[in-house]
């Protein structure tokens, strides 16, 4: 039995590795456990009551942990669950109960057939000298009391019971809870009493709708404790008796959040400001781990997701083939003594020009903070990485790009807007559907800055260029952890900066570049008469 039983094992875990995103996802517990019930446990358990009976307890014992192992990705359960508890709350019968049902369903057609052939198979002859056991050894006994499938059966009798006792009342919305004190003791009754009381609810349900029940500043919080535990899990980061890693993560957000000096955001924290400076170095630090960069700041690299972002695009603006819209933004650092004439930028203070690449949600999928402010924006774009991949899709035929201002120069993969378009044409149309979904980034950098206000141009940074770059970095990657976890944006946006002055693309110099102007032109224009 021993290859066969390594040949199910194997093709479970295959199942259960291609699906570990899905089972791992934000989907409702229902569905996951659906899936696994689908896909995982037919593997594990194909023409089992002919061979089960047949294995020994050790390899019954490894088919157990393969379902075990799925169950507590599907619930999330932490390591001190134990599975029993896991599979009573999921409604899932354990692996040695649902063959017995399996066997008991198949002998009791058997043994009901017509044919003498059917009643022969797997008889109930005497037992061989070697005590082997039989298929029908399986034959399922009564479970007992406290299994799962009664459980269900029971508690679903006793609701009907009730339904059909009662009269028909309107239907009672979840409490949700903003985080204010004087809001939490109604808040409490009435949660304990609609879902901790409720005896049909397993403990994974109710912990899933005790979250979706918290917004405001609870909501805040939640998305704290999830940041934390990120960063302890994907990186190095950790706290130490005297000062918790949630302490060094809320001193950090304080001083990205406010923009103050490290001695008043120590305070805040009971901290000197040498300890608060060490706690936001190693949180920068570990927001800028490649761990954490390669999750929430991804620029796409499967078709799929440029099919996503295009359909996002297309529907909102109307624009086909956009998957992003990049420009630049200063970022404010102190006045340096070398090399001050890379950062000191046209309006007159020193800075980072920092590029963005953003989606139509506002999410940043790409950022190059490496350059100073005296670097125009058309010289950053091409030195920078997305140009070339761009590139090389539209080498290969794909035809996605960007959308950037009048700074950039046309290329087949970066549309720029006509400043000249006549009114009422098509080309207006085109502009003003091209500004409408550019205004996407311009609405990035508010939303960046109004959240993490150290990156105002009042809060300059007192960090050398690198380290500022590395704070730039950390505060993208908040900022689409807020948008991933639905945090409302601030009250109050940032001061507004003047309007940036653009350079025209008239000076183009190689026979390459004059190419790819004439190759991009004319993707404008197919562009354009596909306008309706």
């Amino acid at each position: 039995m021993k290859p066969h039983v390594d040949a199910v094992i194997a093709s479970a875990r295959a199942a259960s590795f291609s699906l570990r995103p899905v089972l791992s996802s934000s989907l409702p517990l229902g569905v996951k456990t659906c899936i696994y019930k689908q896909y995982i446990r037919p593997r594990l358990t194909y023409a089992a009551p002919a061979w089960y009976a047949l294995a020994s307890e050790p390899q019954r014992k490894r088919l157990r942990v393969i379902q075990s192992r799925a169950l507590r990705q599907v619930a999330a359960a932490p390591w001190y669950v134990r599975n029993t508890v896991i599979q009573r709350d999921l409604r899932v019968e354990s692996l040695d109960d649902f063959i017995g049902r399996l066997a008991t369903k198949m002998f009791e057609r058997v043994d009901a057939a017509r044919f003498p052939h059917l009643r022969d198979l797997a008889p109930l002859h005497a037992r061989p000298p070697d005590r082997r056991a039989f298929p029908r050894d399986l034959l399922a006994r009564d479970p007992p009391a406290d299994s799962p499938q009664l459980q269900g059966a029971a508690s679903s009798l006793e609701l009907s019971d009730i339904r059909t006792a009662q009269v028909r009342l309107p239907r009672i919305e979840l409490p949700t809870y903003s985080g204010k004190y004087e809001e939490w003791p109604t808040f409490q009754d009435l949660f304990v009493s609609l879902v901790h009381n409720n005896t049909s609810l397993s403990d994974v349900q109710k912990l899933h709708y005790l979250k979706c029940s918290v917004a405001g500043e609870a909501e805040v919080r939640k998305a704290n404790r999830s940041l934390c535990n990120e960063l302890r899990n994907r990186t190095s980061l950790r706290g130490t008796k005297e000062i918790t890693l949630e302490v060094k993560v809320l001193c950090t957000l304080s001083f990205l959040a406010t923009g103050s000096y490290q001695r008043i955001v120590g305070l805040t924290q009971h901290m000197i400001q040498r300890t608060a400076s060490r706690c936001i170095h190693q949180v920068v630090e570990a927001l800028n781990h490649p761990a954490i960069q390669a999750k929430w700041i991804i620029f796409p690299q499967l078709q799929q997701e440029r099919v996503r972002l295009k359909l996002q695009f297309q529907s909102k603006f109307r624009l086909p083939g956009v998957i992003g819209c990049v420009d630049c933004t200063h970022i404010a650092i102190c006045r340096l003594t070398e090399d001050e004439h890379l950062f000191y930028n046209r309006k007159g203070y020193h800075s980072l020009n920092v590029q963005m690449v953003c989606d139509s949600n506002l999410k940043i999928i790409n950022v190059n903070p490496k350059f100073g402010g005296a670097t125009h924006d058309s010289f950053i774009w091409a030195s920078s990485k997305v140009e070339p991949y761009l590139r090389g899709l539209h080498q290969n035929g794909e035809h996605v790009w960007l959308l950037g201002d009048s700074g950039y120069p046309l290329r087949p993969w970066l549309l720029t807007p006509i400043l000249d378009a006549a009114p009422g044409s098509r080309d207006e149309i085109y502009t003003q559907r091209h500004l409408k979904a550019r205004n996407c980034i311009e609405r990035c950098f508010g939303l960046l800055k109004s959240r993490w206000r150290c990156l105002l141009k009042h809060r300059t940074l007192h960090y050398h260029p690198v380290k500022a770059g590395k704070i730039v970095l950390a505060c993208s990657v908040l900022h689409n952890m807020a948008i991933d976890a639905s945090l409302p944006p601030p009250p109050h946006s940032p001061e507004e900066e003047e309007l940036p002055f653009r350079d025209t693309q008239e000076n183009i110099s190689t026979e390459g570049s004059q190419n790819e102007l004439i190759q991009g032109r004319a993707i404008r224009n197919s562009l354009i008469l596909r306008l309706q």
